[in-house]
């Protein structure tokens, strides 16, 4: 049994001992409990591996995380089975962070000379000479 089957078996055991109804989305039965978890449920750009649904309504989803996350750029990477909390991680930068467009050198540049000017002569103020002096 591959890693991802194991994982599956052991998250179908969680769901069930929780009350939950694991499903494939080919026998999906929204009726079947009031908690319905389906199996590879497609999205926009990939799929969740388990789509959760609270009386017939979405209400989550569960992503094997290692596998679409980690294994892709580190595929050497593992964990002990052991230390697996149960929870959820919510990645406020992959799915909140917009980033600004960075300012371009001309307005970086003005700002600079805006600063330089403004501080001409503070130092001599500071210690006692004048502008210019």
């Amino acid at each position: 049994m591959d890693p991802e089957e194991k994982a599956r078996e052991h998250i179908d055991q969680l769901l069930a001992d929780a009350g939950w109804c694991a499903q494939n989305r080919e026998e999906l039965d929204l009726g079947a409990a009031l908690g319905v978890a389906v199996r590879e449920f497609p999205l926009k750009s990939a799929f969740a591996d388990y789509l959760l649904f609270v009386d017939r309504k979405a209400a989550g989803a569960i992503e094997a995380f290692l596998r679409r996350q980690v294994l892709p750029y580190a595929p050497d990477a593992w964990y002990v089975e052991s230390d697996i909390k149960i929870g959820y991680e919510v990645s406020f930068t992959r799915f909140f962070y917009k980033p600004q467009p960075m300012r371009s050198l001309d307005e970086i540049r003005a700002d600079i000379l805006a600063l330089k000017g403004e501080t001409d002569g503070l130092l001599g103020e500071i210690i006692g000479r004048k502008k210019g002096g």
